[in-house]
C-alpha cells in the first residue's frame, strides 16, 4: 500500500485492493491528488520498492556526511503514480527550390504546365499532415531517442523520404524549340571565303613570284614560268578555285546547335520540394497535480532519458483514435500528432532522521529526493569550518584532510581539482539533489579551489622556478651558446628566413611551457590524490591528473619571461641577438 493506513478505515472512499479490501491510498494522497479544477487525477499506488530506493537514496546522502545511514527512517509517504497523456506535434514545413536545366531531365515528375506545376506543389504540401509515412516516420524517431521526444522542443527531424521533384518542359525562346540556330561565323550560309586566296580563287605564282618568267639556268635569259606558263597566277588548291570552304563550326550546314537548351530545344524548369518537421511539445496541465508541472518544466527530457518517468508511443489504432479526438478538440489542422502515455510517480515523502523529521518531495521510478530543507548543511558544519580554515591558510594539509573526511566536501574537492568551476558544481548537484542549497555547494567548490590552492602552492611555485630556470639556460646555448647557428647550418634555405627564424626561436618557448604545464599538474598530483582517493574507483586512480588552471597560464607566461630576459642579454652584450630583433629594434 502506498503511504500510511488512513487513521479512520471506515470513512475512506479512495480505491481499494480488490484482493485484501485494504486501502491503495492515504487519504492524504487522494487530496494531493487533485488536478487545477478540483478533479480527481489518475493514479495508480507506488510499490515498496520504490519507497526502499527512495529511502537508500536518503541514506547515501547522510551517510559519511556527519550522520549514519542506519539513522534514517522512512516516517511516511504520500502520494502515487501519475498517469497524464501528453503529444509531440510536428510542424510540418515546406521548402521549394526552383531552378532551370537545359534539356529534358527525366528525374523527376512531369507536368503539363506552369499553373500545373504550382497545383502539384500545393497539392502534395497539402497531403503531407495525412500521410501515414509521416506519422510512421515521426513514431520511429521518437522510439529510437533516450527521452522518446518528451518535453523536446524546436526539434528539427529531416523528411528526406517525402521529398518530390516536378518538372515542366519550356520550348527554348533563342531557338524557337528546334535546338538549332543560324551559325554565326557564316551567318548561316554553310560557307565562308578561302583563307588562302580570301576568296580571290586564284594566288600569285610561287615560282615566278607573280612576274609571269624565270631566269634560264644556264643562259640567264628570261623565260616564261614553267609553274603558271606566264600567266603570273595559279589557281587556289585549297578551296579548289571555288573561292569558299566549307564553314568549320556547322561543318557547312548553316545550322549550330542552341547553347541555351543543348540543341534539345527545351528547357526544364525543375521545381525541389523539401519537408520537415518541427516538434512541439504539450501535456495536459488538468491531468497533473499543481505542484507538479514546474518539475517537468525544469527537467524536462532527461525526466525519460534518466527513468524518472515511463512513456509508451501510442501505436496502430490506438494512436489513430487519439489523433482524431486530438484534433477535433484542439482544432489541429496542419500538424502531424504522436500521442504517448506517460507514468511519473510523484509525492510528498517523510524521513526520521535521529529525532528530526525531514520532510520533502519524491520523483520518479528512481526515488529522486527534492525540496528538502537544507539539513546537510548542518550535518556538514564542522568539515565546512575545517575547509574554511584551509582555504584561509592554517594547517592547510591536516584541515583539509579532516575536511575531506566528509564526504560532500571530499565530492568538492575532487570537482574542483579536475574540473572548472561550472562544471564542478554540476557534478556536486548531480550527487547531491537534495539537503543543500545551491548557494552551499558554490561556497564549497569555491573553498575546496582555495583550499586546494594553499595545499599545492610552493610545489606550483619550485616546479615554476625550476622550469624557468631550465628555459633560461637552454635559451642561453640556443642564441649565445652557438646552439642555433648550429641548427640552421645543418638546415635547407628557408623562405622569409627572418620570420621563419622568429617562429622557431618563439616555439621553444612554447614547446617548454607545455611541457611545464604538465610538470607542475604531474608534482602536484600526489597531494591531491592522496585527499581524495576515497572518491575515485581503484581502476581510475592511475589516470587520475588534476587540470591546470591558471598554473598553465604561469608556466606560459614564465617561459616567454625567460625568452624576454635572454633576448635583453644578447642585445645589452651584443653577442648572440637574432636578426630578427635588430628589424624589430631599428
Amino acid at each position: 500500500m502506498t503511504g500510511l493506513p488512513p487513521d479512520d478505515p471506515s470513512a475512506y472512499t479512495g480505491p481499494v485492493d480488490p484482493q485484501t479490501g485494504r486501502p491503495l491510498f492515504t487519504q492524504a494522497t487522494l487530496d494531493l491528488m487533485i488536478g487545477p479544477e478540483g478533479e480527481p487525477l489518475q493514479i495508480d499506488p507506488v510499490d515498496a520498492h520504490l519507497l526502499a530506493l527512495a529511502t537508500k537514496r536518503m541514506k547515501a546522502l547522510v551517510h559519511g556526511n556527519g550522520a549514519k545511514a542506519d539513522d534514517v527512517m522512512l516516517e511516511g509517504f504520500d502520494g502515487a503514480i501519475i498517469n497524464f497523456d501528453a503529444r509531440t506535434l510536428f510542424e510540418i514545413r515546406h521548402q521549394i527550390a526552383h531552378k532551370s536545366v537545359p534539356g529534358k531531365q527525366g528525374n523527376a515528375e512531369v507536368v503539363g504546365s506552369t499553373a500545373d506545376l504550382h497545383m502539384r506543389i500545393q497539392t502534395e504540401v497539402e497531403k503531407t499532415t495525412k500521410n501515414s509515412v509521416i506519422v510512421n516516420y515521426a513514431t520511429d524517431v521518437l522510439e529510437k531517442r533516450a527521452d522518446k521526444g518528451f518535453a523536446v522542443n524546436n526539434l528539427v527531424i529531416k523528411l528526406d523520404r517525402l521529398n518530390k521533384s516536378f518538372v515542366h518542359h519550356n520550348s527554348c525562346n533563342p531557338c524557337s524549340g528546334t535546338g538549332k540556330l543560324a551559325c554565326g561565323p557564316c551567318n548561316g550560309d554553310g560557307r565562308l571565303p578561302c583563307h588562302r586566296c580570301r576568296g580571290q580563287r586564284t594566288l600569285n605564282c610561287p615560282a615566278c613570284h607573280g612576274n609571269g618568267t624565270i631566269r634560264n639556268q644556264n643562259t640567264n635569259q628570261p623565260m616564261p614560268c614553267n609553274r603558271c606558263h606566264g600567266k603570273r597566277v595559279i589557281g587556289c588548291e585549297a578551296c579548289h578555285q571555288t573561292g569558299q570552304m566549307k564553314c568549320r563550326p556547322c561543318t557547312g550546314t548553316g545550322r549550330v546547335g542552341c547553347a541555351q537548351c543543348n540543341a534539345s530545344g527545351r528547357i526544364s524548369d525543375i521545381a525541389f520540394v523539401s519537408f520537415d518537421a518541427l516538434t512541439k511539445f504539450a501535456y495536459d496541465l488538468y491531468d497533473l497535480p499543481v505542484a507538479l508541472p514546474p518539475m517537468i518544466d525544469e527537467y524536462g527530457p532527461t525526466l525519460v532519458s534518466d527513468g524518472h518517468a515511463e512513456l509508451f508511443v501510442l501505436q496502430g489504432n490506438e494512436q489513430q483514435a487519439w489523433q482524431k479526438e486530438l484534433r477535433t478538440a484542439e482544432h489541429i489542422r496542419g500538424e502531424v500528432i504522436i500521442p504517448y502515455h506517460a507514468r511519473l510517480p510523484w509525492g510528498l515523502i517523510r524521513f526520521k532522521l535521529g529525532d528530526e523529521i525531514l520532510s520533502g518531495q519524491m520523483l520518479g521510478f528512481n526515488g529522486e529526493l527534492l525540496h528538502f530543507p537544507p539539513f546537510l548543511e548542518r550535518l556538514i558544519t564542522p568539515g565546512v569550518e575545517r575547509l574554511l580554515q584551509a582555504a584561509n591558510g592554517f594547517s592547510v594539509k591536516n584541515n583539509l584532510h579532516e575536511s575531506a573526511r566528509t564526504k560532500i566536501i571530499a565530492t568538492s574537492l575532487l570537482a574542483a581539482a579536475t574540473l572548472p568551476p561550472k562544471k564542478a558544481f554540476a557534478m556536486v548537484r548531480k550527487r547531491y539533489t537534495a539537503g543543500i542549497d545551491h548557494d552551499a555547494i558554490e561556497r564549497l567548490i569555491t573553498l575546496s579551489g582555495q583550499g586546494l590552492a594553499r595545499l599545492t602552492r610552493l610545489s606550483r611555485i619550485m616546479t615554476l622556478t625550476a622550469g624557468t630556470a631550465l628555459t633560461g639556460g637552454f635559451y642561453a646555448l640556443w642564441f649565445m651558446g652557438g646552439w642555433r647557428g648550429t641548427f640552421w647550418a645543418a638546415m635547407p634555405p628557408v623562405p622569409a628566413p627572418l620570420f621563419v627564424s622568429a617562429v622557431v626561436d618563439c616555439a621553444w618557448a612554447g614547446l617548454f611551457g607545455y611541457g611545464l604545464t604538465h610538470a607542475a599538474r604531474f608534482v602536484t598530483r600526489a597531494r591531491i590524490l592522496d585527499l581524495v582517493r576515497p572518491m575515485i574507483p581503484p581502476d581510475k586512480r592511475k589516470k587520475f591528473m588534476p587540470r591546470a588552471g591558471k598554473t598553465g597560464l604561469a608556466a606560459w607566461g614564465c617561459t616567454f619571461a625567460a625568452l624576454a630576459v635572454i633576448l635583453g642579454l644578447t642585445v645589452a652584450l651584443g653577442t648572440g641577438t637574432p636578426d630578427w630583433v635588430n628589424v624589430i629594434n631599428r
